[in-house]
């Protein structure tokens, strides 16, 4: 267990800097992939980055088709603007979004195994070392 997760902590850091450029920078922002880099720092080969990126579309896809039953749009800005408290409402919307962050915490940690499982072991040593370095 304590392996598996040191292993999910590594594709964290890892895929945090794919998800990172991925959020914050438009297609004409970002660097070829040769030059990104984690890729470089890691020395991820193009199959390697190629896999990651199939996870990461994978991982958006499983998350935004995610259906949560009792969800409703604005229901909680509802009760509030209404003056009355319907605490079954509430409760139930309150449900919906654990629910939610249950799912999405799913697939996440199921794309941190993903890349753990496309990185060689010297690279995951790496990830490991500056995870460390980071910490300290």
């Amino acid at each position: 267990m304590n392996k598996f997760v040191r292993n999910t902590l590594i594709a964290v850091a890892i895929t945090t800097g794919f998800s990172a450029v991925a959020q914050a920078a438009s297609a004409s922002d970002v660097p070829p992939v040769s030059q990104d880099p984690v890729v470089q720092h890691l020395k991820l080969s193009n199959e390697q980055v190629t896999k990651i990126k199939a996870l990461h579309q994978e991982f958006e896809t499983n998350v935004n088709n995610i259906k949560i039953d009792g969800f409703k749009e604005g229901a909680l800005v509802e009760t509030i603007q209404s003056g009355k408290w319907d605490d079954a409402k509430v409760k139930q919307q309150l449900a919906a979004f654990g629910q939610l962050d249950q799912q999405v915490r799913y697939y996440r940690v199921k794309y941190y195994f993903g890349v753990n499982q496309v990185l060689t072991a010297e690279q995951r040593g790496q990830v490991k070392k500056d995870l460390s370095e980071a910490l300290n």
